[in-house]
């Protein structure tokens, strides 16, 4: 008898960075609504976090999180001048 796979209930996000750009290191769970992401520094610089790259599956339609990247380089200047991350969603009709 094959053994039996277990899958997350619907909302249970479920991260993933084992792909060639994927560079998230770590996910802690904070509360029902809200993660905390470390990201793994840069191949070429290992000081520097200022990129992010990674999928999160098994969400619900509708579902509202809080993503905070802990240690993420140089905050202070990415989004200051109205720059936001640039998001995904193969349910929304595959716009960016």
């Amino acid at each position: 008898m094959p053994p039996l796979k277990l899958f997350p209930k619907r909302g249970h996000l479920c991260f993933d960075a084992s792909f060639e750009t994927g560079n998230l290191g770590r996910v802690d769970f904070t509360s029902e609504f809200e993660y905390d992401l470390f990201i793994r520094p840069d191949t070429c610089n290992p000081r520097h976090r200022l990129w992010f790259n990674f999928v999160i599956d098994n969400t619900r339609l509708d579902q509202r999180v809080i993503l905070n990247i802990v240690n993420m380089g140089k905050t202070k200047n990415l989004f200051r001048d109205g720059m936001t991350p640039l998001v995904r969603s193969t349910s929304r009709n595959k716009k960016w």
